[in-house]
């Protein structure tokens, strides 16, 4: 899949969370003084959980197409930068981790020896699933550090956001939580704003990945071009 189908989908994702944020619009007294219904309450507190699913299945959906279409290439192991070398030699340092100390040398070695050879790179495009289980900030760029891709940064106001979306999503999921508790805290106002946040931010991180991809930047210089 390309990526337009990645951002068709996402925006799928959020056109029904949108919806469920203009039913809840709906729901809300006009004015300040009327106490508002346990339904909108318990609404507003889904919404963050409905948010929370499109974000995290946009982000694995765009990370696990680039990683499949890195693959797709069948690139040999010498031709990577060096900065996606923890993505080409994965399955080395699997066996790194769970050797035993009488195999440590073995190991260690053949990490460092398959990035210089023509060993086709078995790409794993769900390695970082677990990691994305629950897509707090710091899980966003740990990905994007272990790919190689510098300059992606999220300001504060952006940070707090998700991570507030992920706790939030998490306290009703799990129980922590009622729905109704959490969605006692802001109006619909203050949701839309955060709906138009972790928008931008899927977007943002969609479009990363893809001129990651088309630029050809997880290989050396002078291998691009043959793989344009």
């Amino acid at each position: 899949m390309g990526f337009e189908g990645i951002r068709t989908l996402a925006r799928e994702r959020l056109s029904e969370v949108q919806q469920l944020l203009n039913h809840i619009v709906l729901l809300e007294p006009e004015d300040a003084f009327t106490p508002h219904p346990a339904e909108v309450k318990i609404l507003r507190g889904l919404f963050y959980v409905h948010l929370y699913g499109a974000l995290e299945k946009s982000i694995n959906e765009a990370v696990q197409n680039t990683l499949k279409l890195i693959s797709s290439h069948n690139i040999p192991a010498k031709y990577y930068e060096l900065s996606f070398g923890s993505i080409a030699a994965r399955g080395k340092l699997q066996a790194f981790k769970t050797c035993k100390l009488k195999a440590y040398n073995n190991n260690a070695a053949s990490i460092f020896a398959v990035m210089d050879s023509v060993e086709i790179s078995n790409i794993d495009e769900s390695q970082f699933s677990d990691a994305l289980m629950n897509v707090w900030t710091n899980s966003i760029l740990e990905v994007f550090h272990s790919l190689g891709i510098a300059g992606f940064g999220v300001e504060p106001r952006v940070r707090t956001t998700i991570d507030e979306l992920v706790e939030n999503r998490n306290k009703v999921a799990h129980g922590r939580e009622s729905a109704l508790v959490v969605g006692e805290r802001h109006r619909s106002i203050v949701l839309r704003e955060k709906f138009s946040i972790i928008t931008t931010l899927i977007d943002s991180v969609i479009t990363s990945l893809e001129g990651f991809y088309d630029s050809r930047a997880f290989l050396k210089n002078g291998q691009r071009a043959a793989y344009l």
